[in-house]
């Protein structure tokens, strides 16, 4: 009767605090064995993902050199990174310009060459994978060291030698000391092991794609492998491309290059914000610097994350 009184009289009284957090507690409750499963991950995940970001980006607001107590100074780390750095500039576009490249194009390479295997018969898709899979299995120090021996700069490395002996060039050609050709032979050693993987998980996630969907499309009128990719493949795979997409925004924006050099490149031509970051942390000790680039790195892969999550997640 007070309720209907209540409702009658149009004032609603709203629950109060405490009994909205009791409320709270009893639903936390019956959910009390899945969040002790789950607690040794959030503790871990808590201890090293969520605190060091905390601490970096607090640090980032202050001049912190290890040896002294950490100075607050506000914003004057990033003013000077975006106003003064010319070496962080060229650091940003450096980034920009081989994660638009290698994480795009990887991520299509990936997704059709595993939908191609897919399409072949059983008895060539092992060694096929294979094939594509074992670049990806190298180290980069290996896969530098490979570069190293092609591309040596004397007339002893694989390509000048062949290059000087069919007389296309009459003398050695330094490839990794040229800042024009640092980062297009960077970008070709990225696409050459980006079959990592991002490629195997689309390769078993196009197998979960039913059969019955490609047989109802052929009554409804597709007539064709690339009709089926458009209308049928990609529109399944979307799961799976947002979470590829993701460790390719990773992979691409908080590396290194491949072929190394970094600070010590010619002209900067292989310097990443990665690179950057290490160098003010580890060699010259200014951490609150080298935690305002960090934390850059962290809002820029954060908010392309949420653009993938936003163009690739069910509505």
């Amino acid at each position: 009767m007070q309720a209907e009184a209540q409702v009658l009289s149009g004032v609603v009284r709203r629950p109060s605090i405490a009994a909205t957090f009791q409320r709270w507690l009893r639903k936390v409750w019956s959910f009390r064995a899945s969040y002790i499963m789950l607690l040794p991950f959030l503790v871990g995940f808590t201890l090293f993902t969520i605190l060091p970001v905390v601490a970096g980006i607090a640090i980032s607001f202050t001049s912190y050199d290890i040896l002294q107590a950490p100075r607050w100074i506000g914003l004057q780390n990033f003013q000077t990174l975006f106003l003064y750095d010319n070496v962080f500039i060229i650091a940003v576009r450096n980034t920009l310009i081989y994660g638009l490249i290698t994480g795009p194009v990887g991520l299509a390479l990936s997704f059709f060459f595993a939908w191609t295997i897919n399409r072949v018969r059983v008895t060539w898709r092992v060694p096929l994978t294979l094939a594509l899979y074992a670049p990806s299995l190298q180290a980069g120090i290996t896969v530098g060291l490979i570069a190293g021996y092609f591309l040596s700069t004397d007339q002893y490395g694989l390509f000048n030698y062949w290059l000087m002996r069919l007389g296309i060039t009459h003398q050695p050609i330094a490839w990794l000391q040229n800042p024009h050709l640092i980062m297009p032979i960077a970008i070709t050693l990225a696409l050459w092991m980006s079959m990592g993987t991002g490629f195997l998980i689309f390769l078993s996630g196009l197998q979960t794609v039913k059969p019955e969907l490609y047989e109802a499309a052929r009554v409804d009128g597709v007539r064709n492998a690339w009709q089926e990719l458009f209308y049928i493949t990609v529109p399944q795979m979307k799961p799976f491309l947002l979470m590829n997409g993701i460790l390719a925004i990773v992979a691409s924006f908080g590396g290194s290059l491949i072929t190394g050099g970094g600070v010590n490149s010619p002209d900067y031509a292989g310097l990443t914000i990665g690179d950057y970051a290490a160098d003010y942390a580890s060699v010259r000790f200014m951490m609150g610097y080298a935690s305002a680039i960090a934390a850059i790195m962290f809002v820029w892969s954060y908010g392309l994350g949420r653009l993938l999550l936003n163009w690739l997640s069910e509505k």
